[in-house]
């Protein structure tokens, strides 16, 4: 450690019984969780924590918190000279409360939850050191950077409305100023974030090809600087060229923390992380100036158009964002339903956090329930008010049970009705929450939520209609939540009392009839005991599934059918893609099948569809007599017995 007072390196307290005392008074000390000092910061972290996730209000602690500020950041700032001081409050598992969100707010102290303090975990854990300045952007915002030269050689031009500037920067420089929105619920505050978070795997590709092949990337990377809506300073180095709108000169940046937003580039940008080139190469900059997050977001989307690497789901998350005060009130319905899928699995209230594939989030047997399934759910529901075209425009055809025509007032409704209705399902039909086998799950799965969330808006009718209530929009989401809950209990007795062997045979039916048949078992569970609720449908449901020889007989050809389909698979199809799957079929049955696929695609919007939903019996026979096929399939499709005589 060197004995210079401004260069200590890196320093943190050992254990809780750190102190700090105030020099002006001996009697007065307070202990400090954490103490972190390095040449440019000192952090200053108060942590409260409990057992289990549960809502504490901390008045007392922060106002004595804020009481003590002033003289132990002078006692730090004595000690540890010319360096920014930032105050934390790290909670775990402990839910926000606004008003001691507001008091950290006012005093300048910075909130970190779980998702906060996880989040810059994983950063550090892919970026080394160069974490800290994503972190620094994020404490410091808006503060002035320290021994920080801002000024560039720059051409300034103009893209159409928007201003920029393009120019090459060291990327140490361009790391102090800059930050990256990621997707993440850590940045929730900071919405609407688009940036996928930084993969590992290719950081440390791009890191060696640069370190070891001595290797460069031409494309520049895209930036947005924030000035506060203040012109950057520009000051131009010769006169310009008549018939050309861009000029060379000297661009002055922030030089502020938080300044420069990466819209594209950040694996190249943060590359130099922990390299001793981040001072010695530069990078091409395009920098836009001042443009707006929703601005950045469409530039994102357009940049990834066509790249396979932004995956659905984060499109879907993204698209959120962007349509949320769109002209179009379908597109503004489509974002709030959005909103409610993403804050499903975001919120660590909700009961299906960790369960839902949303952003960049991998399916697991845990995490399998997507964000479309959700959003179709919702807007089936009956929650929102529906449009039709008429001479081009748009009409409204009906009003939403929960609507207000007003996006932040109807997600709000909707989501805090929704996720009281979860948190009493999972707590009332627990064990069959919990199941993610498979085979045997059928609660927390794309068809369980769907039909869930749907009998909860066919209750709300039923309650209208009966005169139970009048208005949900008039109502508290917890008030509502109340009368639905009450008729949702004979669909967890329902879920409770079903075997293995029913929850298996749910689960063999695919395609729509899937949807409609866990939608009709769950509406039948509640009509088991409220006679009067009969949303459309069950009635004929009901009648079909009394014929109960067809029923079985229907599944037991299903079973044959997948059977069938699984020999297959396995013996005509292991190697080949999903397209020649399909194309593996004669003329007459491709056509069909590919025929029912496109239709069922436009019916109901969905993209991911498995095309063997709509494989029958028959189309199966087909293909294995046709080629070579048979050679291969005789030994399983033919009968042992047949065989055996020959």
């Amino acid at each position: 450690m060197s004995n210079n007072p401004n260069n200590y390196g890196i320093l943190l307290n050992k254990d809780a019984k750190f102190t700090i005392y105030n020099e002006k008074s001996d009697k007065e000390h307070q202990q400090i969780d954490v103490f972190a000092v390095d040449d440019e910061s000192v952090i200053i972290v108060e942590c409260k924590a409990a057992e289990e996730l549960s809502q504490k209000t901390f008045k007392k602690e922060i106002e004595a918190l804020v009481g003590q500020k002033e003289w132990v950041a002078n006692a730090a700032a004595s000690k540890f000279p010319k360096r920014k001081i930032k105050f934390i409050w790290a909670t775990r598992n402990i839910c926000r409360s606004q008003a001691d969100e507001d008091r950290l707010r006012e005093a300048g102290i910075i909130h970190l939850d779980d998702e906060g303090v996880l989040y810059y975990n994983n950063l550090a854990t892919h970026l080394g050191s160069c974490a800290k300045y994503q972190f620094f952007a994020r404490v410091f915002a808006r503060e002035k950077i320290g021994k920080f030269e801002n000024r560039v050689y720059a051409v300034r031009s103009q893209l159409g409305k928007a201003r920029c500037y393009t120019f090459s920067i060291e990327p140490a420089r361009l790391l102090k100023m800059g930050y990256i929105l990621h997707h993440h619920s850590a940045n929730e505050d900071m919405m609407p974030a688009y940036q996928r978070l930084i993969k590992k795997s290719r950081l440390k590709k791009i890191r060696d090809f640069i370190e070891k092949e001595d290797g460069f990337f031409a494309n520049s990377l895209i930036i947005s600087i924030d000035t506060d809506e203040k012109p950057l300073k520009f000051e131009t180095l010769s006169s310009d060229i008549p018939e050309s709108r861009s000029s060379i000169g000297i661009l002055h940046l922030p030089k502020v923390y938080c300044s420069a937003y990466v819209i594209d580039g950040q694996h190249r940008l943060y590359a130099y992380s922990d390299s001793s080139l981040s001072d010695r190469h530069t990078i091409p900059v395009v920098a836009f100036e001042n443009l707006d997050k929703h601005e950045q977001l469409k530039l994102f989307m357009d940049i990834n158009e066509n790249q396979k690497s932004v995956p659905k789901s984060l499109r879907a998350t993204l698209s959120m964002d962007m349509l949320w005060d769109s002209e179009n009130p379908e597109e503004r319905r489509q974002a709030i339903a959005s909103k409610i899928a993403q804050r499903l699995e975001d919120d660590r209230q909700s009961q299906l956090k960790g369960r839902i594939v949303v952003g960049e989030n991998e399916k697991s047997p845990v995490r399998n329930v997507t964000i479309n399934a959700v959003q179709e759910a919702v807007k089936k529901a009956g929650f929102f008010n529906r449009y039709i075209k008429a001479k081009g425009d748009l009409a409204q055809a009906e009003v939403g049970l929960l609507d207000y025509d007003d996006s932040d007032k109807t997600f709000d409704l909707a989501y805090n009705l929704l996720l009281l209705c979860f948190d009493q399902i999972s707590v009332k039909c627990s064990e069959a929450w919990k199941l993610t086998d498979i085979e045997s799950t059928i609660l927390v799965t794309n068809r369980g939520i769907q039909a869930i969330i749907r009998v909860i808006g066919d209750i709300i009718k039923y309650l209208i209609e009966s005169g139970e209530i009048k208005d949900p929009k008039k109502m508290q989401a917890d008030a509502l939540a109340e009368k639905v809950a009450k008729m949702l209990d004979p669909l967890c007795v329902y879920i409770n009392k079903i075997d293995l062997s029913r929850r298996k045979d749910l689960r063999v039916h695919l395609g729509a009839k899937a949807d409609t048949t866990f939608l009709h078992e769950f509406q039948r569970a509640v009509h088991s005991q409220y006679k009067g609720f009969s949303p459309d449908g069950l009635d004929e449901y009901m009648r079909d599934e009394s014929k109960q020889y067809n029923d079985e007989t229907a599944q037991s050809i299903e079973k044959i059918r997948r059977i069938l389909l699984s020999i297959v698979e396995n013996q005509i199809w292991a190697s080949m893609s999903e397209d020649a799957q399909m194309m593996s079929f004669p003329k007459k049955e491709f056509q069909r099948i590919t025929k029912l696929l496109g239709d069922y695609k436009f019916k109901t919007h969905e993209e991911d569809v498995d095309f063997k939903q709509f494989v029958t019996i028959g189309d199966l026979q087909s293909l294995a007599l046709a080629g070579d096929n048979w050679l291969v399939l005789e030994p399983y499709f033919s009968d042992p017995n047949i065989r055996k005589a020959a």
